[in-house]
């Protein structure tokens, strides 16, 4: 997916809060939650997602959500990662 068809689509479905994260290379986040709403859209690198059990791997134009209060775990690439994160607060 394309970084305007992204912000599109958060503004549509109420994520009023967007942000530019860079996270270094091979890091990651202990398992934690947010307490909003994440869509997040890889702009360059590689992130892994722990979640119920599995781990999932986007790259580059790769999306996905994070529902308020999913307990997940983070690793970043060999590169870092880049995200567009929308954010939407319930």
């Amino acid at each position: 997916m394309d970084e305007t068809t992204f912000r599109a689509q958060l503004a549509q479905d109420g994520f009023n809060e967007v942000l530019v994260r860079e996270l270094p290379a091979d890091t990651s986040l202990a398992e934690h939650h947010h307490d909003w709403d994440a869509r997040l859209l890889v702009l360059s690198g590689e992130l892994r997602l722990d979640r119920g059990g599995q781990s999932q791997r986007f790259a580059t134009g790769d999306s996905c959500d994070v529902p308020l209060g999913q307990r997940h775990a983070e690793r970043y690439g060999p590169a870092g990662v880049t995200l567009l994160t929308g954010r939407r607060y319930r």
